[in-house]
């Protein structure tokens, strides 16, 4: 993957404990800022697209029911395990 330099300013502590780490691990602490970026903002990124899909599946009108969700969690793991619910109610009209 290729890679782009990126500057940003970053307080005292959040250096020092960078230094650490990478002293620790045997690292640059520009790595380890680099990783620990790189995985923030993967899962902020991912929970953003998973919040945007949820609005526009909400939009469609479309939506399972408590008790179908209540009936098919309770349904895990028994021998009788009921599949993924479907949508239910239908609010699109």
């Amino acid at each position: 993957m290729a890679t782009h330099p990126f500057t940003t300013r970053i307080d005292s502590e959040i250096l020092n404990d960078l230094k650490f780490l990478g002293s620790a691990m045997n690292r640059s602490a520009s790595s380890i800022a680099a990783e620990c970026l790189r995985e923030e903002v993967s899962l902020r990124a991912e929970r953003l697209r998973r919040i945007q899909s949820s609005e526009n599946e909400a939009a469609q009108g479309q939506f399972v029911s408590a008790e179908v969700v209540n009936e098919w969690l309770l349904s895990i793991g028994n021998a009788d395990e009921l599949p993924p619910p479907s949508a239910d109610i239908d609010r699109s009209k």
